[in-house]
């Protein structure tokens, strides 16, 4: 408020009759002619080769004085100045002339240069110009460096508070342990039941392929003999709820191992339990 200079359009203007600025970038060589036009094109040892693009003629500049202008704040914000500039050549990709955008920033002690080019849409630009003639505007100088403040770090907690909470954590972690378990013997019970009853397997009859037929399995409360094995002699004893596998059983099955790693696999390893369960059924 307490600025009494020129305006960012007075600062400018010297660059009016400056000589126009060149950016070279890959293949293309940008030209920007201030307050008149903005022009594309390909150098080859210093001369013009092809044709000349026009991306945009000089049509506004940004009003610091427009309030409706200031009441978006992106121009402070940024600390840039900007012109539009409009009706170049026609693009292939949309049908539409060119149009481009300039955006004066402060450097101090720098000459004026175009900094980028960009093209953040099809045939619309962006070209960032340093300058140091806007320097001295409040509104576009650089913000001043902040001094680095210390941070002060404080215990969230006493240490009376730290120990009961660390209390309740455990206290926490056997509750969930003893859910986990309650869950594991009921899944264990449930699927002992469904197994013992399921009606015993039916054996081909006669032989196949040169092997014998194969025996029933016993019941789970049968005799606790072991049954025989395949060459006729007595196999392991198994535990009295455990499955017998006959020579029916293709040994390419492949076996799926889980690795719990915490108790929130263990749970989902349960529900995938009695989803297969389910299936099962």
């Amino acid at each position: 408020r307490l600025y009494n200079g020129s305006g960012v359009a007075e600062l400018l203007r010297p660059m009016g009759t400056a000589p126009c600025l060149l950016k070279t970038k890959d293949w293309w060589t940008y030209e920007f002619c201030y307050g008149r036009h903005i022009q594309q094109y390909h150098l080859e040892e210093s001369e013009i080769k092809g044709d000349i693009l026009v991306l945009g003629y000089y049509q506004s500049a940004f009003d610091w004085d427009d309030e409706t202008a200031k009441a978006s704040k992106q121009h402070q914000l940024r600390r840039y100045h900007s012109q539009s500039y409009v009706n170049g050549s026609r693009c292939d990709l949309t049908g539409r002339a060119r149009e481009a955008e300039v955006r004066f920033l402060c450097e101090e002690g720098a000459g004026d240069y175009i900094a980028r080019v960009d093209e953040p849409q099809s045939c619309s630009y962006v070209l960032t110009v340093h300058t140091t003639r806007i320097c001295h505007h409040p509104f576009l100088r650089p913000s001043p460096g902040l001094a680095p403040q210390p941070i002060r770090c404080q215990p969230a907690l006493s240490p009376a508070q730290y120990v009961q909470y660390v209390r309740a954590q455990v206290s926490d972690t056997k509750r969930k342990v003893e859910e986990i378990s309650e869950e594991l013997r009921t899944l264990d019970t449930r699927l002992w039941s469904d197994r013992d009853s399921e009606p015993p397997s039916q054996t081909p009859e006669g032989t196949q392929d040169g092997m014998a037929p194969v025996p029933t399995p016993r019941s789970p409360h049968a005799h606790p003999e072991s049954p025989l094995s395949p060459h006729g002699s007595p196999g392991p004893r198994c535990h009295p709820q455990c499955p017998v596998l006959g020579p029916l059983v293709d040994p390419r099955k492949k076996i799926h191992f889980k690795v719990i790693r915490s108790p929130g696999d263990l749970l989902q390893f349960i529900e995938e339990l009695k989803q297969t369960t389910r299936k099962v059924r």
